[in-house]
């Protein structure tokens, strides 16, 4: 391991030396940059000048969000790789484990729940496959009408950051995170980037005087000052895009020291594991990683994509151990919550993840693909009576925005259109021992979560036709109707990226999670079951009729003569280029 650590290393090294002369742009000077990519000198101000009405002993509030991470990738929760995050699991330990906690099956719909507090079919993010994900020329977002999760910690006059991949839109100034509600952003805003050239993974070129170009994609803005140059991200090209990213959150926490701090929200949008080219082990955490990977991971046989997951990991390991030391350096009390956005992608070509015991990957509906891991460690009192416990309430994404709004104790009401429900109090009530009972799935609500819900078009010999698709999991069962399959994903193989969506023809499954949590016993077609499964299809049908969102915008152009404009004024950086509004 130590020899594949330090391969890893020599491979950074030399990308940096490549990536540092591919183009040379002009540098303004107003920026002082370190050895490690980060900025200092921001034109931007400080969050006091920014503050409005704020209560001081309101809590700090930290979500870090990992990309494409399966309950089989972090150490706590690992069958094969137990110590590869040991803070991780030290910080979990001390927290409160999310037994029965969700994301969605792919970033942008996952991202989407985070921070509007609904179901995706509400916003038009519902889908059976990736034909949703934003990526760099896609000209759809969020509808400007939505408030966000930072917009309402703004109300309670909190200072608001976030750090790392957006991906739910950017083709008009508009759409940016800084216009939604948080007051600062660095960033890209696609599905992926190369770890250190930070080219785009998805249409990675652009066109431009008919000679085409390299698409690379990190932004900075403010909710005051806009978006910054994008000449000074030439200056980060060959650093590793999650360490530019904590860089930028230790800056932004080490200004709320002092007991009368304003208090601030800041998502922690981490680049790993996703499946992006060029992972290698950051200069300035090697002998970190190296030492973990030494102590824990050298006597295991892992596949070549598997091994830079566990590197990725044991990396993603020290940056929240950084994070975590520079909050504990403030005078007051935080709220710090971790999950996935979605479960791994068993089928990377760099890096893989696994999603065992359960079955399916990233972009399917099974457990693997929506059940995540997640946890909340508080430095407040409140916490110290249930320090290494479990919940297993049934918990989604969507729900941060009611539980957040409790733990800080606002008194912002969400309407009848926000599928979001507060946790808070139930946490702080119902969890139970490391080794309780859970008492089934520990149900305080009988909310149904919406994993998908919409309609698709097929065409025969005769006609077009028009299907109804869905994914909904009440208590303990689960249905998913005219989706695909999926299997399991062994640790000694390496798969194809067509293998995670191609486990058969069968398309409709019915599971109680309860008996059957790994989903090996389909009940859809038992007629023990035939009321669970028509109460359940009455339910979607209800939820498409009264709920569902239709876009009213194509979601991609990828030969947008305005976006290549605006990629090449910006030195061929992702930019915003005015694209219409919803």
């Amino acid at each position: 391991v130590l020899k594949f650590v330090g391969s890893l290393l020599v491979s950074a090294l030399i990308l940096a030396v490549m990536t540092s002369s591919m183009k040379i742009l002009h540098i303004h000077g107003v920026d002082e940059t370190t050895e490690n990519g980060e900025t200092f000198g921001d034109s931007y101000g400080s969050p006091s000048e920014m503050a409005e009405d704020s209560n001081p002993s309101a809590p700090h509030v930290v979500m870090i969000t990992l990309d494409d991470v399966g309950m089989n990738d972090v150490g706590y929760l690992s069958i094969d790789l137990p110590e590869v995050t040991p803070f991780i699991n030290s910080l979990a330990a001390r927290g409160v484990k999310l037994m029965n906690y969700y994301g969605q099956s792919l970033c942008t719909p996952a991202r989407n729940t985070l921070m509007t507090g609904r179901f995706p079919h509400r916003t038009g993010f519902s889908s059976i496959d990736d034909s949703i994900e934003i990526d760099a020329y896609s000209n759809y977002s969020l509808p400007i009408g939505i408030k966000l999760m930072p917009a309402f910690f703004k109300t309670e006059g909190y200072a608001t950051y976030a750090v790392g991949k957006w991906n739910l839109g950017h083709c008009n100034v508009a759409y940016l995170p800084t216009s939604r509600g948080f007051d600062f952003f660095l960033g890209y805003a696609s599905p992926g980037i190369s770890y250190y050239a930070h080219d785009t993974d998805v249409h990675a070129y652009y066109t431009w005087d008919s000679q085409t170009y390299t698409l690379f994609d990190l932004m900075e803005t403010s909710s005051t000052g806009g978006v910054k140059d994008a000449d000074i991200f030439v200056k980060r090209a060959g650093v590793y895009s999650d360490e530019i990213f904590m860089n930028k959150a230790l800056g932004h926490i080490s200004q709320h020291t002092g007991v009368s701090a304003q208090p601030f929200f800041m998502w922690v949008a981490l680049q790993a594991a996703h499946d992006d080219s060029g992972w290698t082990v950051p200069r300035s955490m090697y002998h970190e990683v190296s030492n973990n990977m030494v102590s824990n991971v050298s006597n295991l046989n892992l596949t070549s994509r598997r091994g830079s997951l566990a590197g990725a990991m044991s990396t993603t390991d020290v940056i929240v151990h950084r994070i975590y030391d520079a909050l504990e350096n403030l005078d007051g009390d935080y709220v710090l919550v971790m999950q996935s956005d979605n479960g791994a992608d068993t089928c990377g070509s760099n890096i893989a993840g696994s999603n065992l015991p359960y079955r399916g990957s990233k972009m399917s509906f099974f457990e693997g693909g929506v059940k995540v891991f997640a946890f909340i460690y508080s430095s407040t009192n409140s916490f110290d009576s249930i320090r290494g416990y479990k919940y297993f309430g049934l918990m989604h994404h969507v729900d941060w925005i009611a539980t957040f709004l409790a733990a800080i104790g606002s008194s912002q009401v969400l309407g009848s259109t926000f599928d979001s429900e507060n946790h808070w109090d139930n946490v702080l009530k119902a969890s139970v021992p490391d080794g309780g009972s859970s008492q089934s799935t520990g149900n305080h609500t009988t909310r149904a979560i919406v994993f998908a819900l919409g309609t698709y078009e097929y065409t025969t010999a005769l006609s077009i036709h028009s299907t109804l698709f869905y994914s909904i999991r009440q208590g303990n069962y689960k249905i998913m109707h005219q989706l695909n399959n999926a299997s399991w994903f062994c640790l000694d193989k390496e798969y194809a990226s067509d293998v995670c969506l191609n486990a058969g023809t069968e398309s409709n499954f019915l599971f109680d999670l309860a008996s059957d949590p790994y989903e090996h016993v389909n009940l859809y077609y038992d007629v023990q079951f035939t009321s669970v499964r028509e109460k359940l299809h009455g339910m979607a049908l209800k939820l498409h009729s009264e709920q569902s969102f239709t876009p009213t915008h194509e979601y991609s152009s990828a030969t947008s003569e305005d976006a290549y404009r605006a990629f090449n004024e910006s030195g061929g950086y992702v930019a915003p280029w005015g694209c219409e509004v919803q």
